[in-house]
């Protein structure tokens, strides 16, 4: 008995090892990837700065509402590597020149077509990954891992409707992890800082704009998750600007969501 229950826990060892390997590795896949973001476009960096917080509201609350069913996949794993992967949603833009992607002013039909393309241009790059680890078993949960960042890049500019681009897939044939992104990509262009958006809406406008698209450009059911917790994307919104630091705003959001300070006004829309 005490030689299987050695047995067991090396292979325990073995596998928490392993697991966390992977993990490291897609931490510096995602760290090296948004850096040359970062050198590349500074605006579109500071959406991505954005993102992974916000989306890791969305997800979350999307995963208690039962929206996320995935197969194949732990859900809690796969909720951590959307968020993970969210940043990677705007990897196609590097193909875009940069004085497009920051032009002070409207886009002529040319460079609309050539922005219009980044999601196929950043799911290209991750598929030519994927087909690549495809041939080694050995890297079949890297496969799995991609395929997220994937699907986000294709189809984060899908509409619920079927009138987006660049399949003009619609309601349930979008992945989840796309619709979420999508409404979360949706948000922070609205608040940002961007070139093109001279007059930055306030939360409220920003949430009412997201509840209008409910049906249209979105899925309903992740826009009431989003209306469930929107009063968190303010809240992480406005500590990213201040320049508070991650952690505190972790302790702020753990005290915010303690029963006795859940109140029901903040889920008001």
């Amino acid at each position: 008995t005490d030689t299987l229950i050695s047995k067991l826990s090396l292979s325990n060892y073995k596998l928490l090892h392993a697991k966390k390997a992977i993990e490291m590795h897609k931490i510096m896949l995602i760290s090296l990837t948004t850096s040359l973001i970062g050198d590349y476009s500074r605006e579109t960096s500071a959406h991505l700065k954005n993102m992974q917080h916000l989306t890791s509201y969305l997800s979350a609350e999307c995963k208690r509402l039962g929206l996320i069913r995935v197969a194949d996949y732990d859900l809690d794993e796969y909720v951590k590597d959307l968020n993970y992967t969210s940043v990677l949603h705007d990897i196609g833009k590097m193909a875009v020149p940069c004085e497009v992607l920051e032009k002070d002013g409207a886009l002529t039909p040319e460079e609309s077509q050539l922005v219009r393309r980044h999601p196929e241009i950043g799911a290209a790059h991750i598929k030519a990954i994927i087909d690549r680890f495809a041939e080694e078993p050995v890297y079949e949960r890297y496969t799995a891992f991609l395929i997220i960042p994937y699907e986000i890049c294709l189809y984060h500019h899908e509409r619920w409707d079927g009138t987006g681009y660049p399949r003009g897939l619609s309601r349930d044939s979008i992945p989840i992890a796309a619709r979420i992104v999508s409404v979360v990509d949706t948000y922070e262009a609205l608040r940002g800082d961007r070139t093109y958006n001279a007059t930055r809406k306030t939360h409220q406008e920003a949430v009412q704009i997201i509840k209008s698209q409910a049906g249209k450009q979105f899925d309903p059911t992740v826009v009431k998750a989003f209306l469930s917790i929107h009063y968190k994307f303010d809240d992480v919104y406005g500590s990213l600007k201040a320049g508070i630091s991650e952690l505190e705003m972790s302790v702020a959001s753990a005290e915010k969501d303690s029963p006795e300070n859940n109140s029901p006004r903040k889920n008001q829309a």
